[in-house]
């Protein structure tokens, strides 16, 4: 088995989950599957890909090279994007070095989640239109979003689930360019931008979080932030979007 081979079997489990759940949930406007880089204990350099912490895709790699592996499994995604029906095709890339274990020194960028994304609705391509001209400000259609998140002991550990993006809200995309238009007079001006995250965590689980020493989950949001003033420079409004 080649490294070709096994970014391969990693590329047909991705398109097999993704099929999967498009045909359980075909009103859903994201669709998503997680692929792990991990090394198998702190005294070993055995390395392994892992569909889940339950599902082993492959045992020991070790003799491989991770970073090689990375590579063409991205170059295996770029691939799948140009297949009809795979453009909106999207993952981010993490760093990793095996949670710590020896195998590797270096830090490899590998694709941890993967997600095949619905076309965004005609009232966010007016928002980002409006924006565009505006603010100056080109979104993407994964810059505002709200995710589940997670932590233990007052940390956050990071996302879980999936994200619910802006993009896919047609009643809520229309109602902030509402809200814009009615704030901006012609002579207003945009004095600031900006994307900004906010976790929201009850105060009180974060409290036993911390005293107890158990887990504790929230919610994180991204969001775009407008401020705009008046042709003498006194602040008008403050818009938030997401």
């Amino acid at each position: 088995m080649t490294t070709k081979d096994i970014a391969k079997k990693i590329v047909d489990t991705i398109k097999a989950d993704i099929v999967a759940e498009k045909k359980k949930y075909p009103n859903n406007a994201t669709y998503s599957t997680n692929i792990y880089l991990a090394g198998t204990d702190a005294n070993s350099t055995k390395i392994e890909v892992r569909k889940s912490w339950s599902k082993k895709l492959f045992t020991d790699l070790s003799r491989y090279d991770a970073k090689e592996i990375a590579r063409l499994l991205i170059a295996g995604l770029n691939d799948l994007k140009k297949t009809r029906g795979w453009g909106r095709l999207m993952w981010e890339l993490e760093d990793t070095c095996g949670s710590g274990y020896r195998w590797s020194v270096d830090y490899i960028k590998f694709p941890t989640e993967i997600r095949l994304m619905a076309e965004p609705c005609k009232e966010y391509k007016s928002l980002v239109n409006y924006l565009s001209k505006y603010c100056g400000k080109n979104l993407s259609e994964t810059d505002i979003y709200s995710v589940a998140i997670g932590g233990k002991r007052g940390r956050v550990y990071g996302e879980e689930g999936d994200r619910y993006y802006l993009c896919h809200k047609p009643a809520t995309c229309a109602k902030y360019l509402e809200t814009l238009r009615k704030s901006r007079g012609s002579n207003d001006k945009v004095v600031s931008t900006a994307i900004k995250q906010e976790d929201d965590i009850d105060p009180w689980d974060l409290q036993v979080s911390i005293r107890n020493e158990v887990e504790f989950s929230g919610a994180r949001l991204k969001y775009f932030e407008v401020k705009i003033s008046t042709p003498s420079g006194k602040e008008k409004a403050v818009i938030r979007i997401g």
